[in-house]
């Protein structure tokens, strides 16, 4: 099932940016010649839109090789200051590497292929010596469309860039990245489709300002926009088909050093992930904070033959996994369709590039107005020993459970796994039907339901090691005996709404747990 996003107007863009043309006729179909005054050939300006890349040779049938072209033409657009554009046709090519200054224009019917020889395309060897992490997060020019170091770049459609690969789901990463842009500012990239890429579609390592609006990413093998190190960046009005993660923010070694990721808005996209659709890590050696995903929906894509514990099938996913400190993180209005795991938050000590591994920190996140249907697995929000997950919010959730569980397992099996990969089917079955939160401090409950199977044996809400817990307008709904179970839990409150089947009686307390009180409003 194929949901739409809803349609509200688009949202105006919080730069303006002008073309900087050569002036009022610079260059024209002819340009003055020499002193003898006669005219000779030079590139076509069309009026004062921009440069065809035709003129500097572009055959655009889609079997010749227009790398050298198309990069004349980009370098001579630059540096005029304007724009570039392809008419229809298929312009087949290697890297191009952009330049400051430039607007490039993919018409309609306008199409540009990746060659399908790898070695059409800038080395795949990291940007920064050892950057820890693996060469798709590591390297960003092994694209089509690269730059570094640039301002004032724009990429717009409504053409197509097609990645010209087959799927490689569920193994690994092989080819060129669509996109991949490294410190750079003032970048806009709008209206384009992406399909068929074998590596990330759109890739950001410590850009600035960035717009990315009106993207459409069509059977994406690994992750579709990854903002990596960058701050003010606005995400909106995409749909994103993808077998890896769907949009997803990071904050890696990459650079070569820890550069924060802050002030990222990503809303109202269509995501569709055989992996997760909205997510923060895994890749967390340094700081995330002020991030805002809303009015989006998830929708699972199925990954058939592939095992879970590979393809994940996660909705909203928030992780500090590397010392990497997360916090201010909104998440609101969000429709989940058939993932397996709908909220999947975790801290844990992986340890990527750090001398002495130590956990960062998980704090100040809130869900508000989320509503899940059709999941299997039990959504967590868990820290580690000593390390808890703080200040986490739930307001207006609903979570509901399609499959059911035969067998209920002790809270005392689940492990703590401080170093592995994290993922919203790490721990197996947990002891919670609906949510399970471990190792919590300030952890709030809102008009939160949890839908379960009715032959579900299992609480419906667990908290295990939590202190200042507060829970207003919890149900749990398909049992008979709907059971909240705390456990080592240490201070704050439980209220319970005269409507609520959710009562004292059916509230369990152990592992020492104190200082709760209970009220009915």
């Amino acid at each position: 099932m194929v949901l739409a996003v809803p349609n509200r107007p688009r949202v105006q863009l919080s730069r303006r940016r002008a073309l900087q043309l050569a002036g009022a006729g610079a260059i024209g179909t002819l340009v003055a010649g020499g002193a003898s005054g006669q005219a000779t050939a030079g590139p076509v300006l069309l009026s004062r839109v921009g440069l065809d890349v035709r003129s500097f040779g572009a055959s655009g049938n889609g079997t010749t090789l227009d790398t050298a072209a198309i990069q004349h033409a980009v370098d001579e657009a630059s540096r005029q200051g304007g724009e570039l554009r392809f008419p229809p046709g298929r312009y087949l090519s290697g890297t191009i590497n952009l330049r400051s200054h430039l607007r490039l224009v993919l018409a309609r019917g306008a199409t540009l292929l990746a060659s399908p020889d790898d070695s059409q395309f800038s080395p795949d060897v990291p940007n920064y010596g050892d950057t820890f992490d693996g060469l798709e997060t590591a390297n960003a020019s092994y694209a089509l469309l690269a730059g570094a170091g640039l301002t004032d770049v724009t990429i717009a459609g409504p053409g197509i860039i097609d990645m010209n690969r087959a799927p490689m789901y569920g193994k690994g990463s092989f080819g060129p990245k669509g996109i991949g842009l490294r410190k750079c500012r003032d970048v806009t990239i709008d209206r384009l489709t992406i399909r068929h890429a074998p590596n990330r579609n759109i890739e950001l390592m410590g850009c600035e300002d960035v717009a990315i609006t009106g993207i459409r990413i069509v059977d994406g093998s690994v992750d579709g926009i990854d903002p990596d190190g960058c701050k003010n960046v606005h995400i909106a009005d995409c749909s994103v088909d993808t077998y890896d993660d769907a949009i997803v923010i990071k904050c890696s070694f990459a650079l070569g050093r820890l550069v924060e990721s802050s002030n990222i808005t990503v809303e109202r996209c269509h995501v569709r992930s055989s992996t997760n659709g909205l997510k923060i890590g895994t890749e967390t050696e340094g700081n995330v904070t002020g991030v805002r995903f809303t009015d989006c929906v998830v929708v699972n894509r199925p990954s058939p033959g592939i095992p879970l514990i590979l393809a994940e099938h996660g909705g909203v996913a928030i992780e500090s996994a590397d010392g990497g400190h997360v916090s201010d993180i909104k998440v609101s209005n969000i429709d989940i369709h058939g993932v397996a795991g709908p909220l999947f938050v975790r801290l844990e000590n992986r340890g990527t590039a750090q001398k002495v591994p130590a956990p960062g920190s998980m704090s100040d996140v809130v869900f508000s107005n989320i509503s899940a249907t059709g999941a299997t697995i039990t959504s967590s929000i868990t820290g580690l020993p000593g390390y808890r997950v703080r200040d986490v919010t739930l307001s207006d959730v609903s979570l509901s459970y399609a499959d059911s569980v035969l067998t209920a397992p002790a809270l005392t099996t689940v492990q703590e796994l401080p170093t592995f990969y994290p993922n919203v089917a790490m721990f197996g079955t947990l002891p919670a039907a609906g949510l399970f939160a471990q190792h919590v401090e300030g952890l709030t409950l809102k008009r939160v339901t949890l839908r379960q199977p009715a032959p579900d044996p299992r609480p419906g809400l667990i908290v295990d090691d939590g202190k200042s817990v507060h829970l207003d307008g919890v149900e749990l709904l398909g049992r008979r005996d709907p059971v909240l179970w705390l456990n080592d839990v240490h201070g704050g409150d439980v209220e319970f709404s005269r409507r609520s089947r959710l009562t004292r009686s059916n509230v369990r307390l152990t592992g020492g747990s104190d200082g709760i009180m209970f009220r009915r409003t």
